[in-house]
């Protein structure tokens, strides 16, 4: 179990804005870490991104490795697209190799290495160990539905388009329309009904829940 009382960790707030200044320009670097106080063949190893995930005392973990282990790695819009499913006050915290990092955020978080090399990098500190192995929640990135702008916009117009057809159905039997069979207008109702709800659901699960 982690100890923090006399450990100041970052939030995921603190991690989004820094993160954010890069994103238009960078989105493309890898982030990386300097892991300070690991003991081993390489002093304060360079460090990769490989997961993340709620931890049981609700902080968010980031999963890392050293570079050479060949895991994951994350570049700025995709390690921004899962920060932004958490919760902005969400304390953050790293784990690898046995050691609890804390994020160094004094004199800003993130530090630009030579730009031929398109990374972004941060030091985190060590501040205790844990036990190696299965950890609740921690291997799991949150999931939410999300949709952009443009696929948002295309969901609504294709709602307008299918609440038309239904309203012309719905003429057409209150008319008696000869145009098509009785049978036609009432499997066009049921049709109407059933994809206007799949639309409507859509819509409401794809709000951002941030």
């Amino acid at each position: 179990m982690k100890k923090t009382e006399n450990t100041k960790l970052i939030t995921v707030g603190e991690l989004v804005k820094e993160l954010a200044g890069y994103e238009k320009k960078h989105w493309e670097w890898n982030v990386e870490i300097t892991a300070e106080g690991v003991e081993g063949e390489e002093e304060d190893p360079t460090c990769i991104i490989t997961g993340m995930g709620l931890d049981k005392d609700g902080d968010l973990r980031i999963e890392i490795e050293e570079e050479w282990a060949g895991g994951g790695d994350y570049y700025i819009a995709e390690l921004l697209e899962h920060l932004r499913e958490f919760d902005a006050g969400t304390r953050v915290y790293l784990a690898g190799g046995g050691l609890l990092f804390s994020i160094d955020s004094q004199g800003g978080i993130f530090a630009e290495t030579d730009e031929d090399d398109d990374t972004l990098s941060c030091y985190a500190t060590a501040f205790g160990e844990y036990e190696e192995g299965p950890v609740a929640k921690a291997s799991v990135v949150k999931k939410t539905v999300h949709m952009d702008c443009k696929g948002a916009i295309a969901l609504i117009v294709m709602t307008v388009v299918i609440f038309f057809g239904l309203c012309y159905n719905v003429y057409a039997l209150v008319v008696h329309s000869t145009r098509h069979a009785v049978w036609e207008n009432i499997a066009g109702v049921v049709l109407c009904v059933f994809l206007l709800v799949i639309c409507g659901a859509t819509l409401y699960y794809s709000k951002d829940n941030e």
